[in-house]
């Protein structure tokens, strides 16, 4: 490989790494399709956070919010500045899980019968330590005493994962997973179908539902996306050998 041949090949380079850049979030709902993608987990529960004693709450309500394995989480209100809401649970077997401490995060409200329904828009904010390209949960993106399912994640990334999983009392929790070509430092998640069901009986019993989060664990890694390493790799490999028999060819020529 001559030097101009190189100098294309190391232009290809730099055309593929950007390309690569731009393959988006995957999301998944299988753990060990996402465990295959994304590679080894740094995964935690929230029972170092659950400071109460049972069945009260242990309640997190200031701006810092709550930091577990370095992981911020901070739940708002959109519509109330400086309203802040998290809750630990002690858990709950056959209703929320297997009984361990949960994280209940930022609440969306509907109201029937308001012009607007939406009562309040409630978001939870996760804050990584440093720029992570996997993230998982185990729980439930949007409990709500309808069952929507609906939620959405947005990634500092620019990435938007509109979710619908439906889940109901006693099955356990859900998976949802996400690898990203492009890292992130935070994640938003907001809970709440975009329209509630006024028709549904249960309003007859309560003109007001709530959807939250609910998580069980949470997991993360700065895992780099293997095919586009390999890619990379293989290109700069091709060149660096192809420069080392140039040389080693030019040098033949000249004794």
């Amino acid at each position: 490989m001559n030097p101009a041949t190189a100098s294309r090949a190391l232009l290809l380079l730099t055309l593929v790494c950007p390309a690569l850049a731009q393959a988006g979030t995957v999301a998944y709902t299988d753990s060990s399709a996402f465990l295959s993608a994304a590679g080894v987990q740094n995964t935690f529960g929230f029972g170092s956070a659950y400071t109460a004693t049972p069945p009260d709450d242990a309640i997190y309500t200031t701006a810092a919010g709550l930091t577990v394995d370095g992981v911020n989480f901070a739940g708002t209100l959109e519509d109330i500045p400086d309203y802040y809401y998290l809750y630990v649970t002690p858990g709950t077997p056959g209703l929320f899980f297997d009984g361990q401490p949960d994280l209940e995060g930022g609440f969306t409200s509907f109201t029937a019968g308001l012009a607007n329904p939406y009562e309040y828009v409630g978001d939870t904010t996760l804050t990584f330590p440093f720029a992570v390209n996997s993230v998982s949960f185990e729980g439930v993106l949007d409990y709500g005493d309808a069952g929507s399912g609906a939620y959405q994640v947005s990634f500092s990334n620019g990435d938007v994962y509109d979710g619908n999983n439906p889940w109901t009392f006693g099955t356990g929790p859900q998976f949802i997973g996400f690898v990203s070509s492009t890292p992130f430092t935070s994640l938003t998640i907001t809970a709440g179908a975009p329209a509630a069901d006024f028709t549904d009986p249960i309003f007859a019993e309560d003109p007001t539902l709530y959807y939250l989060p609910v998580l069980e664990t949470v997991s993360f890694a700065a895992t780099p996306e293997p095919r586009g390493l390999f890619v990379v790799g293989a290109i700069f490999l091709c060149v660096t050998r192809g420069l080392q028999r140039w040389r080693r060819q030019s040098l033949a020529a000249t004794t």
